[in-house]
């Protein structure tokens, strides 16, 4: 049996041949193609890479391979400390051949002549192939850039030498470390060459196994494809809590080198620390005043760092940039490898770093550079630093908070563990405040609230604000009682009556003079107002918007501050509606548009938190398509800049949207969104408008018979505890006892539907109207269809045309009752066609279906057939495909289709990407699909290709599970729930007619 001579790494490579071969599949078919195959040239392969990208974990199985093939395997690894031995590398490989005798006689021996060099390295050669006649043999040689020259000559003198097929010789060596005698043999050579580069994110993922999918993707991202350093950041990431893992991958994720923390208790990695070790001393210096400068930083800046002359730095980071540690562009280097950095970083001493740093901050604060950058090295000094760079590291907090709050948290952190032992109660105080919004901003409210709490009791400015965010914080997780006792404990509530739905609240009122002039006092002149706009925000959700108009109206906003003035114009236009007084309305919000879409970058960031009120400002007055692109950018913002706070409501925004357009598969996935992000973030207010909205996606596209988990998740969800929320949910309550059939008593009709008073006139109020029209119109009350049919005709609603619609549609089931058929079928196709062009195609069905049934009473069968077809396109346009289903029944038919002219819709969605509708456009599903020879339903085949079957979402995951992601892996890639991924999965293998994972590619390609 042939045997497998392997040496064991004894340098920078330890251990780095353990555990499977990752990623590297295609180039070991190569090697192994090369050996195997006959050649008429040498077999000779080079594999080249940078450091811990793969080489000898690729030579290793290569190895294995052959040795189980029969070849006979020599193996051997250069390291530094055999650079200056002769024939030290091939001493190694051949430690167990006759050939190990020579190489000792002649490493003993002074150099000879070129002759007898010649008869030397002959005589080698042909000791070496000794064994070949009983099985080929394949040298394998690691690490060149370190061998010693009397090897590489005599691998030099192997490659020029003529071609033996018993013989594979396989090489490998850094980028950029090819030692000139072997690139000289190699010049003449038919070599294969392999060139290893970063691992794909699929394979990198394989090895940080069990990271949770967020942490996951931080650490493929900090890895660069590099298995040892993704090795090294696994090992690190799964000693430590999970919070404390999350927040390191990101930081090592952002290319920063110097982790807040990460000097505590680490040991760097055995394989990491030989690999700096092997650095030139003057490399090494370099690197570690690079790891000191940042994640980005120029030669000026490390050369002060280093206090070394500028061209002496220029070139070490060009040695390291050949190593790959460093990536240069432009002028400016950056981490490829941060972990080597940290490295770097962790072995300097402490002393040293902390002058390091301020050396950085004052080279930096000489050139003017960005804030943020001196700030970075003032947090690596701040126990040292003075009491007004203290004050500038909180001003420049503050100044990111909404760019980068997670950077903010760390550098308040910083500052406040700094001030708690100094006992500057001002600095304190305003640093404490900032902490407590920034936490809030990401998610954290429980964290914050433990930061503000003792700002209740301090003197000196900064309570209001704090009362204010830890009631945002008690609401946001449905306990609004506390909120409200909270606020009043503060001196910003009193007792208000009883809201709609009968249960006692406190409501907000304005902060007082002394109130503003604390908030002045704590460094921030414009605190006051986020107060008051976040107080007139509860009054305006709690139905007290004469005191919401008042308190904005009494806003002093200051000029460079236009995202407040938007927020405020948002809250107006919301207060206008639901008094009625819709010009006003359309004009606040009117402002508040051009103010929002005039704002910069940083500017837009500050107005997240007033953004869902100017989107359902934008639904109310029937702006859909520009509520659609502002809540696209408001989620793309919103997650990459961590305002977690924010996404469930947006999330919510967007399925609201998509209810009244379609697709019903979107707005389905995002009601779950906002579900799933509500119980991970504790904030429970959003819970319940999203399971009704989610519930209402279920009744359209699937509906009733699959509504009933759905209902039972809507009422185990908390009570909205305020009258905005609390409206929305007896809305939807009462669509579904409609849809579901479940009759509901008169008094318990009335209390869902509408106010009890039925005094209000808002537009809002139509749409009430309407479904107690509905209800009352199936009881056969017809004197009560007639009360509430009058009220929404007389609620103005000047320049809204949906509101018109549904008045119509109102008056519609009043003359149906009435047995005026003629009349009805003409209101409710108008009613139709008014909300089709408006983008509300569910409506627009549901219109033409009442002038159907009415059609028929008519006994006009050619209206009847018309007005069924225009229900079923307006609910395909939708992808309501229960209610397209319900519209075919009443035809009579499962295939009534509309003629050609009519298969498009009559003006697309907000979120299509075109009349066909484009990025949302839907296959008919008209009768039962059976799945044809090929695995995919013919009616999908005939729509033509994929793109036009399955929604944009849906087809982004298909392509994700053809890259070969796992669910997990796709959800963490989309910044979703692993339920929701799974949820358009069920869809797609439903619209592609298949049952698994592995028949996916063929059904898209057959589509």
């Amino acid at each position: 049996m042939p045997v497998f001579r392997a040496v064991t790494d004894a340098g920078t490579g330890g251990g780095a041949s353990a555990g499977p071969l990752i990623g590297r599949d295609s180039e070991l078919d190569q090697l192994a193609r090369l050996l195997t195959e006959e050649r008429r040239t040498s077999k000779v392969a080079v594999i080249e890479g940078t450091a811990g990208i793969g080489k000898t974990r690729l030579l290793g199985a290569l190895a294995e391979r052959s040795a189980a093939a029969g070849r006979e395997v020599l193996r051997g690894v250069a390291t530094p400390a055999d650079t200056g031995v002769p024939y030290g590398l091939l001493m190694h490989a051949l430690y167990h051949t006759p050939a190990l005798d020579l190489l000792e006689e002649f490493a003993d021996r002074p150099a000879p002549e070129a002759s007898q060099l010649h008869r030397r390295h002959r005589r080698l050669r042909d000791t070496l192939l000794e064994n070949a006649d009983r099985a080929p043999v394949l040298l394998v040689l690691d690490d060149l850039q370190w061998a010693d020259e009397e090897s590489l000559r005599l691998l030099e003198h192997v490659l020029r030498g003529p071609a033996d097929q018993r013989l594979g010789l396989v090489l490998a060596h850094r980028s950029g470390g090819c030692p000139p005698w072997l690139a000289r043999a190699l010049g003449n050579t038919a070599a294969l060459r392999i060139a290893l580069g970063p691992l794909a994110p699929a394979d990198a993922a394989l090895l940080v196994p069990g990271a949770p999918p967020a942490r996951e993707h931080q650490l493929v991202a900090a890895g660069r494809g590099n298995p040892r350093q993704l090795r090294a950041l696994h090992s690190l990431t799964a000693a430590l809590p999970a919070g404390r893992a999350d927040e390191l991958a990101g930081e090592l994720a952002s290319g920063d080198p110097r982790p807040a923390g990460l000097l505590d208790g680490w040991y760097p990695d055995p394989g990491l620390l030989g690999e700096f070790d092997s650095l030139p001393a003057g490399t090494r210096a370099v690197l570690q005043a690079a790891a000191v400068a940042g994640a980005e930083f120029d030669p000026a800046l490390v050369a002060e760092v280093a206090v070394l002359p500028q061209r002496q730095v220029g070139i070490a980071l060009d040695e390291l940039a050949e190593h790959g540690c460093v990536v240069g562009s432009s002028g400016w280097y950056r981490f490829g490898r941060p972990l080597l950095g940290s490295v770097g970083y962790r072995l300097a001493g402490p002393a040293w770093r902390v002058e390091a740093h301020r050396r950085a901050a004052a080279h930096l604060d000489r050139r003017g550079a960005a804030p943020g950058a001196w700030a970075a090295h003032v947090e690596h000094l701040a126990h040292t630093a003075s009491g007004d760079e203290l004050a500038r590291l909180v001003d420049i907090a503050w100044a990111e908070l909404h760019q980068a709050p997670e950077t903010s948290i760390r550098r308040l952190r910083t500052v406040l563990r700094v001030l708690a032992d100094r006992g500057d109660g001002v600095q304190l105080r305003r640093a404490a405040l900032l902490l407590g919004r920034a936490l809030t901003v990401t998610g954290r409210l429980d964290e914050a609230a433990e930061v503000l709490r003792p700002l209740l009791s301090a003197t000196g400015g900064g309570s209001t604000a704090a009362a204010d965010l830890i009631a945002l914080g008690e609401r946001l997780r449905g306990r609004g009682e506390r909120a409200y006792r909270l606020l009043r404990e503060a001196g910003l509530s009193d007792e208000a009556p009883a809201d709609p739905g009968g249960v006692p609240r406190q409501w907000p009122r304005t902060a007082g003079p002394a109130a503003r002039a604390q908030e002045a006092s704590s460094g921030r002149p414009d605190a006051s107002v986020e107060t008051e706009i976040s107080l007139a925000r509860r009054e305006m959700m709690n139905g007290q918007w004469a005191r919401c108009l008042g308190r904005l109206d009494a806003l002093d906003i200051p000029s460079d501050r236009p995202e407040l003035a938007a927020a405020a114009d948002a809250l107006r236009s919301l207060s206008l509606i639901v008094e009625g007084d819709v010009p006003g309305a359309v004009d606040a919000l009117d402002s508040a548009e051009r103010s929002a879409d005039s704002l910069t970058g940083s500017e837009r960031l500050r107005l997240l938190g007033g953004l869902p009120d100017l989107c359902w400002a934008e639904i109310l007055l029937e702006r859909p398509n520009q509520c659609a692109r502002r809540v696209e950018e408001a989620l793309a913002l919103a997650e990459a800049h961590h305002h977690r706070y924010m996404l469930p409501e947006l999330h919510v925004v967007r399925a609201s949207l998509l209810t009244a357009s379609g697709p019903m598969e979107d707005a389905l996935a995002a009601a779950e969104t906002a579900l799933e992000l509500g119980r991970s973030l504790g904030t429970t207010e959003m819970l319940a408008p999203a399971a009704g909205l989610r519930l209402r996606a279920i009744l359209y596209g699937t509906g009733p018979e699959a509504a009933g988990p759905a209902l039972a998740l809507l009422e185990g969800c908390p009570e909205p505890e305020t009258w905005m929320w609390a409206g929305f949910i007896r809305h939807v309550r009462a669509e579904a006892g409609l849809a579901l059939g479940r009759p509901l008593p008169p008094a318990e009709a009335v209390r869902l539907l509408v106010s009890p008073d039925g005094k209000r006139s808002d537009p809002m109020c139509v749409h009430g109207h309407d479904l107690a029209a509905e209800f009352w119109a199936r009881v056969g009350d017809a004197e009560a269809v007639a009360r509430h049919a009058g009220q929404a005709n007389r609620v103005p609603v000047p320049g809204l045309a949906v509101c018109g619609a549904i008045a119509q549609l109102a008056a519609a089931r009043l003359a149906a009752v009435r047995a005026e058929h003629e009349r009805a079928a003409e209101l409710a196709n108008r009613a139709g066609d008014q909300l089709a062009a408006a983008g509300w195609p569910v409506k627009a069905g549901l219109a033409h279906l009442v002038a159907a049934r009415t059609a028929r009473s008519l006994g006009r069968d050619e209206a009847f057939a018309r007005a069924v077809r225009a229900a079923q396109k307006q609910f395909e346009r939708a992808g309501a495909h229960a209610l397209r289903s319900k519209a075919a029944e009443l035809g009579g038919s499962p295939t009534l289709a509309p003629p050609p002219s009519c298969s498009q819709p009559s003006q697309p969605s907000p979120y299509s990407g075109g009349p066909d509708g484009g990025r949302h456009g839907h296959a008919a599903r008209g009768g039962e699909e059976r799945p044809a020879a090929d695995g995919a339903p013919a009616l999908l085949r005939a729509a033509g290709p994929a793109d036009s079957v399955l929604s944009a979402r849906e087809r982004e995951i298909a392509d994700l599970v053809l890259e070969g992601l796992t669910n997990q892996k796709i959800a963490a890639r989309l910044f979703v729930s692993v339920r929701t991924v799974e949820t358009h999965l069920t869809r797609v293998y439903g619209k592609l007619g298949i049952a698994r994972r592995g028949a996916l590619a063929r059904a898209l390609d057959s589509v």
